[in-house]
């Protein structure tokens, strides 16, 4: 057999491949006595013996690169890749990509599918015979691409995902300030082109809507998901020209259709809406919520969370004005939530009003199986009545994990209590603004608090103590599988003394971080 035979992408029979082996080793053997016999003719050569017999090198050098290129086909043609069944290879390169969406067009040439079809014929026929590879998509609208090429580039991914595998479809939100002059064209042809002929197949979808045509989407007949889990709707800024911008859609209860048309549904995030409607979504159902730039009242998000039997995680915006000046009622029944595990709470109103809101929000919250807790305001809060929130850790966050606070000013007796509070807390990131004090500092260091303790973002004024508490802790865990602490493994802590790091403590801190702790000290004096 030829060698321009062997170098092909061609998988060749068992005898075949063994007598190419054959081949290769007698080619070899050939090789290693030519290489001898041409090494002990340059020898002679080189003593201009007149005895010696002329050697022609032409001759043998070209019978080496033929050896040479034999030697190379063979080893294509018996590489252990070639014998790999089509269905393998096909598994292999599904698990390749699993995970990673394909953004069209490619931001380079080695990180979608298309380098398969760019490494040999073979690969090429396995990869386009792989539907799973051409199913995760993700739009790219921005500046300088061509949108309607990216649409045509979608659809050919589509029509090689075949006609029944699952489909997942992302669009990037537009950043730019200014929007194109067809932009509501566009995002009406990503909906008509792409959306709606393949919803019968969608698993994940995010788009980016403007208000109206949400509206359509959401209340086009015949429009069915019924195999979609996540969804992730994004209102576009965009503003038609002479219309008014504070004037917005109303979803009308009867449009629920859309729900009922996906049954799978379970992930719902939607941003930039300026109002949810409580009896628009389907909340008995979801196990994730999130919202972002969408504010929420504490009346809403009560009878909201009350109906969220289900969720596991729930982040939302807390917005008094949202919907006009509303007070709390007097008693509100407890609201128990018992499968969430991370709660995002952002209170978007002014200092003085979101201060006013902790109370009516937490008091009937009951969590008990949250394992992330995460509160925060947009503004700075410097007065508020922490014991709401103490009274709501207490009863509620028996096993919290990780607590973070932010943007609310918390004095040092509430540091401590907060630890007090929850003894199973391993990450405590309360702001480098904020003390821990010296006492309840030591006692964690003495692993008599905080026992899981990993991460600590927070202000100090005993550097010693807490090199001390990171050194004990790392000793605790290298015990072996009994070590009565958790790793630590992040510290951002700023320093308040007049007192300068010494040398030695310099050199623990340096040896901490090649123990893999990552340590970061400010100093404020």
């Amino acid at each position: 057999m030829d060698i321009q035979t062997l170098l092909t992408n061609d998988v060749f029979p068992e005898e075949d491949r063994t007598q190419f082996k054959l081949q290769r080793t007698a080619a070899s053997t050939e090789l290693a006595l030519l290489d001898a016999e041409m090494a002990l003719a340059e020898l002679d050569l080189d003593s201009e013996s007149a005895e010696s017999p002329t050697y022609n090198f032409f001759t043998a050098r070209k019978r080496r690169r033929k050896l040479l290129a034999l030697i190379a086909a063979c080893n294509i043609a018996t590489a252990p890749q070639k014998q790999l069944p089509a269905e393998l290879l096909s598994c292999i390169f599904e698990f390749a990509f699993e995970g990673y969406p394909t953004y069209l067009p490619p931001t380079g040439r080695n990180i979608s599918p298309l380098a398969l079809c760019h490494t040999c014929s073979r690969w090429r026929k396995v990869a386009l015979n792989t539907p799973e590879l051409w199913t995760n998509v993700v739009f790219r609208y921005a500046r300088g691409l061509d949108p309607y090429t990216t649409l045509d580039l979608v659809e050919e991914w589509y029509t090689r995902s075949g006609p029944s595998t699952s489909l997942s479809l992302g669009v990037n939100p537009w950043t730019h300030h200014t929007h194109r002059s067809d932009h509501d064209e566009i995002l009406q042809a990503i909906l008509r082109r792409l959306v709606v002929p393949y919803a019968h197949r969608f698993r994940h979808l995010r788009l980016q809507l403007t208000e109206a045509d949400l509206q359509t989407f959401m209340t086009m007949p015949n429009l069915t998901f019924p195999f979609l889990k996540s969804l992730h709707l994004v209102q576009d800024s965009w503003i038609k020209e002479g219309e008014d911008d504070q004037v917005h859609v109303e979803y009308k209860r009867t449009n629920r259709s859309f729900w009922e048309n996906a049954p799978k549904l379970i992930n719902l995030e939607v941003h930039n809406f300026r109002s949810i409607g409580i009896n628009f979504f389907p909340w008995t159902r979801l196990t994730r919520f999130s919202s972002d730039n969408t504010p929420m009242s504490v009346s809403q998000s009560q009878v909201i969370l009350r109906r969220c039997h289900k969720m596991v995680e729930f982040s939302l915006s807390l917005d008094v004005t949202s919907r006009g000046n509303e007070k709390a009622p007097v008693s509100i029944p407890p609201i128990e939530l018992p499968y969430l595990r991370r709660f995002d709470i952002t209170f978007a109103n002014q200092p003085i009003i979101a201060s006013s809101l902790i109370q009516p929000f937490l008091e009937p919250l009951f969590i008990p199986g949250v394992k992330e807790l995460n509160i925060g305001s947009i503004e700075k809060v410097n007065l508020w009545d922490s014991g709401p929130l103490i009274s709501f850790l207490g009863r509620s966050c028996y096993d919290i994990e990780i607590l973070h606070i932010w943007n609310f000013h918390l004095r040092g007796e509430v540091v401590a209590e907060i630890v007090r509070t929850l003894p199973s807390l391993g990450v405590l990131l309360v702001g480098v603004e904020h003390l821990l004090p010296k006492g309840t500092l030591e006692e964690i260091a003495r692993g008599r608090l905080l026992p899981n303790l990993r991460s600590l973002v927070c202000r100090i004024d005993d550097l010693e103590t807490a090199i001390q508490l990171i050194e004990n802790r790392l000793a605790g865990c290298e015990l072996g599988g009994g070590g009565a602490f958790a790793r630590p493994s992040f510290f951002m802590l700023d320093y308040i003394s007049r007192e300068s790091i010494t040398h030695d403590q310099a050199i623990r801190v340096d040896r901490l971080r090649e123990n893999g702790v990552e340590f970061e000290i400010t100093r404020t004096t």
